[in-house]
């Protein structure tokens, strides 16, 4: 194998791509040779998931199961930001993506009180922990082995910001979860399948529907126009689902007005 190397009596190198440079004439009296080392194949491990397992381990992921986060601080040092987005047609995303995940145990002020305090910091229209402004680097998480089965999972139902991370993506969404959502805000009203600002509802590991509700603040009200069901809706479902509802208006200070 041929070596790199470089000329004494040449131009100044300039750092490690001039060092490392190919040069196919044979090194002479003025030329010193640089060994460059050969990198060896590793084997690697391909592990399958299904699709099952997949939409679990993103659903866990999101702080979404039934274990409920009990901080502020926790949730987002758990998902490394919080979006800031200025549409509120029900609550400002970054708010509904913490209630998503803490319930209304979060106050509505608590975000506010948290930036004041500086224990989260907003930088470039994201919302992250102070502690992390030195650091910015990922925090990569060790598995103890790649042959260990997936933790139990128990799920719940919740009610997602269409910025939510876990739906962020939108063709995972497809692939994973079988989810077909667009936010329709920027379509004229008569063209809009599930409405202006349709929550994706999110039961167990699957996303099972989409929520259309406003917030109509002056007159002290959450209005639900339609829950979109993209499939039959148990009576377990239709509970869970209809509790985070009346928890979504109770967080908001707002009384709940169902479809007729």
């Amino acid at each position: 194998m041929r070596r790199s190397v470089y000329s004494r009596d040449a131009r100044p190198a300039r750092g490690w791509a001039a060092l490392l440079s190919r040069d196919r004439r044979e090194p002479g009296p003025s030329r010193i040779r640089v060994d460059r080392p050969t990198r060896q194949p590793r084997n690697v491990t391909v592990h399958e998931l299904s699709r099952t397992d997949a939409r679990r381990i993103a659903v866990r992921a999101q702080l979404l199961d039934s274990s409920r986060p009990a901080e502020l601080l926790d949730v987002v040092r758990h998902l490394t930001l919080l979006q800031i987005d200025p549409v509120a047609a029900i609550a400002p995303s970054a708010e509904l993506v913490a209630w998503s995940r803490l319930g209304s145990a979060f106050p509505r002020a608590g975000l506010r009180a948290e930036l004041e305090n500086r224990t989260l910091l907003e930088l470039q229209a994201m919302i992250g922990p102070s502690e992390d402004l030195a650091l910015y680097r990922a925090d990569m998480a060790a598995w103890e082995s790649a042959e260990r089965a997936n933790p139990p999972f128990s799920g719940r139902a919740a009610l997602l910001s269409p910025f939510d991370r876990l739906i962020h993506d939108r063709k995972r969404a497809v692939e994973l979860f079988e989810f077909d959502y667009q936010l329709e805000m920027y379509k004229p009203a008569a063209k809009r399948r599930w409405g202006y600002f349709a929550l994706p509802i999110l039961y167990g590991d699957r996303l099972v529907g989409k929520l259309d509700a406003t917030a109509d603040r002056t007159a002290g009200v959450l209005k639900v126009h339609a829950i979109h069901k993209d499939t039959p809706f148990t009576k377990a479902m239709t509970e869970s689902v209809a509790h985070e509802i009346k928890d979504l208006a109770r967080w908001l200070g707002l009384e709940l007005a169902l479809p007729a």
